[in-house]
Order: C-alpha cells, then structure tokens, then sequence
C-alpha cells in the first residue's frame, strides 16, 4: 500500500501521509501472515514491499521492516500522530472529521482484491474507515497521473536487481535525483522510515 503525499483532492492528508510513524503504524496492523495463508496457501513470504533479498545491496531490516502484526503498537502510534480521537461510532478523525481512506486498484496479478479486503478488514480494527474500489487500468493511471488516487497498491515486478537499477536509471533522473543510488536510497527510506 502506498499513501498519495501528494493527494489532491485533500491537502489537508498530506501532513498525515507524509509522516513516518503513520505509514509504520498502518503497516504494523497488517497481518501478513495471515494474508498469506488465506490467499497464497502459505507459498508467500510475508515482507515489506523492497527489493529482492538476492540484489546485492539487500538488508535483511528493509524487507521486515514494520512487517509484525501487532494491533497495540499500531493503535499507540495511531494515537501519537494525532487519530487519538473517535467517532460516536469508533472511527479515528483527522482535524475535526471522520478519517476515512479508499484503496484503489487494477486486478491484474494475483489475488489483490482479496488481499486488499483483508486490509481493509485489518485497517478497520484498528479505527481506520477504510474501503476499496476497482478500476481498469486506464482510468486507474488517469486518476494516479492526477494525484487523485489517495491509497495505491501495485505489483513489485521490478524488485531484481536489474530491474531496480534499470528503474532508477529512468525514474531517478526524472523525478531529479543526481544517481541511481540517490533514487534507490530515497525509494528504500521511504519503507524504513530512514533517511540516509
């Protein structure tokens, strides 16, 4: 899952996406495992969307960074970024109103609707009104392209090595980083919470 910090048809997430300790919490609350069982008969390897542990520059803490399923922990830290409040109904707000998040995505790989239930399920326990909605792909890029996409999840088909470094190579420059590992380091922060 990844949360739009650049989400334009609310501005006022951006503070709330942008924070680290909320990204680490809404990780926290999912439970991989679980996920796994239900909907890879146990085949997967519940990890943090990073590389490939056979790229040369793996460590071990990106891919189980934050991967525990832990609703405490999550809940505490929800609670310290500032959704300590509730709802009549037990839902957390964010400055003033009800905080409620929409997952979008194509089904184009494996079982992601029903991954993405269970997180919504996962998110919800945790007093997150969270739902899911579906798009063909066109309208999905349309909508990403426009920043109006607020939760997004997609495939890590380019977590080898080569694909990582050819992917920075592209991205990294567009999006005005001076190297690839500049754009590998900022890629890799972004799912430990560290800047290096």
């Amino acid at each position: 899952m990844a949360f739009n910090e650049t989400f334009s048809e609310d501005k006022t997430l951006w503070p709330l996406f942008r924070n680290s300790e909320f990204r680490k919490a809404m990780s926290l609350a999912i439970d991989r495992q679980e996920v796994n069982e239900l909907t890879m008969f146990g085949l997967g390897s519940p990890r943090q969307g990073t590389v490939l542990p056979s790229t040369s520059y793996y460590e071990e803490r990106w891919g189980a960074a934050y991967t525990d399923y832990d609703t405490d922990r999550a809940n505490t830290m929800l609670d310290k970024v500032g959704l300590d409040k509730r709802t009549s109904d037990g839902w957390r707000m964010w400055q003033g109103k009800p905080l409620e998040l929409t997952i979008e995505y194509v089904q184009t790989e494996g079982p992601k609707g029903e991954i993405i239930e269970l997180v919504v399920q996962y998110w919800r326990e945790v007093g997150i009104k969270t739902d899911m909605k579906e798009y063909q792909k066109p309208k999905y890029d349309a909508r990403a392209r426009a920043g109006q996409v607020q939760v997004s999840t997609w495939q890590l088909g380019v977590a080898s090595e080569i694909a990582a470094w050819r992917l920075a190579a592209s991205w990294g420059r567009h999006w005005g980083f001076s190297t690839q590992a500049d754009y590998l380091r900022a890629l890799l922060s972004q799912v430990v919470g560290h800047r290096w």
